[in-house]
C-alpha cells in the first residue's frame, strides 16, 4: 500500500476539524524527517531506451526552505556506473512535501543479470522508518520460452458470483509430457486429501498474439457433489515481455450436473 504513514501525516498537516461550530486545524509538530513514500520496494524492467525508475521522497510539512538527503548504495549485485547510475542526492525544494530521484539501468550490460540495489538515505532528516528502498532490477526480454514459465505467480482472482479474492500464490511445474502447457500444481490447496493439478496451454501460431487456455480436465470426486472438472470459459492472453496471463477464465463444474463457479483469472511470474 502506497504513502501509508507518509499519507495520514500529511493529512493532519491539513485537516480541519469543525466541533461546536468552530474549525480547529489539527498541525504536525514533531521533528522534521524525510522517508520514502510510495512504498519500499520495486521492480524495475529496463528497456532498450535504458527508461528510468523515479522513486519518490517526502517529508510530513512545508518547509521554507530546500530540504536534501543523501543518497547511499547500502548494497548492491549490480556495478554503480557499469550496470546503473544513481543519483548521490535528493532536494525538496521550498514549500513543496516531495520530490523524486531516478535509477537509470544500462539495458545491453544488464543480459542475463538479475540485481538487487538497496537505496538509503543519509544526513541529519533521515527517517527512522522507510529509510530504505529495495529496487530488483533486470532486463526486459520480450520472449517465449515455456521452460521459463515454471515457477511462482502472484494471482488476482476474480469470481463472477462472489466478487475478487484475496491475491494469493500459485506453483507451476514444467509438462513432463512436454508441449506449450504447463502444470498448475496447488490451486486446490486449501482442500485437504485433494492433492491434484491441472494444465495451462498456450497458443503460439502468432508469437505476437499469444493466448491460453485451461483444457477440459477431471480434477477429483467431491463427497456427494460428484466429479470436479476445470476448463476455461475465456481464453485468456499472456505477455512475453512481462509475463503475465491476462483475463483467463476459469470454469469449476460437476459432470452431468452444472457450473460451481465461474472466476477471471491474472497471474504474474514473479522474478
Amino acid at each position: 500500500m502506497k504513502n501509508s504513514l507518509y499519507i495520514l501525516l500529511m493529512a493532519l498537516s491539513v485537516l480541519s476539524l469543525k466541533s461546536c461550530g468552530e474549525a480547529e486545524p489539527i498541525i504536525y509538530d514533531g521533528p522534521l524527517f524525510i522517508s520514502f513514500t510510495e512504498g519500499t520496494s520495486g521492480n524495475y524492467l529496463v528497456d532498450d531506451s535504458n527508461n528510468t525508475y523515479a522513486i519518490q521522497v517526502g517529508i510530513p510539512l512545508v518547509q521554507q526552505q530546500n530540504i536534501t538527503a543523501g543518497l547511499e548504495i547500502i548494497s548492491s549485485t549490480a556495478t554503480q556506473g557499469t550496470h546503473f547510475y544513481c543519483s548521490s542526492s535528493v532536494t525538496i525544494p521550498a514549500g513543496e512535501l516531495t520530490a523524486e530521484f531516478s535509477v537509470q539501468g544500462f539495458y545491453e550490460e544488464l543480459s542475463g543479470r538479475k540485481d538487487t540495489l538497496i537505496i538509503g538515505l543519509t544526513g541529519e532528516v533521515m527517517s527512522t522508518f522507510d529509510s530504505t528502498f529495495t529496487l530488483y532490477m533486470k532486463q526486459l526480454v520480450c520472449n517465449y520460452d515455456i521452460n521459463e514459465l515454471a515457477g511462482k505467480w502472484t494471482v488476482n482472482e476474480t469470481s463472477i458470483y462472489d466478487g475478487p479474492f484475496q491475491p494469493y500464490e500459485l506453483t507451476t511445474v514444467a509438462n513432463p509430457n512436454g508441449g506449450d502447457t504447463i502444470v498448475v500444481t496447488d490451486y486446490w490447496n486449501y482442500l485437504e486429501d485433494y492433492d491434484t493439478t491441472f494444465q495451462i496451454a498456450f497458443d503460439v501460431s502468432d508469437t505476437n498474439n499469444i493466448t491460453c487456455h485451461i483444457p477440459y480436465q477431471y480434477q477429483f470426486q467431491f463427497e456427494s457433489l460428484g466429479d470436479i472438472y476445470v476448463e476455461s470459459f475465456q481464453d485468456g492472453t499472456f505477455s512475453k515481455c512481462y509475463k503475465i496471463i491476462s483475463e483467463l477464465g476459469l470454469r469449476i463444474s460437476v459432470k452431468d450436473e452444472g457450473i460451481i463457479d465461474e472466476t477471471l483469472i491474472t497471474m504474474e511470474l514473479q522474478w
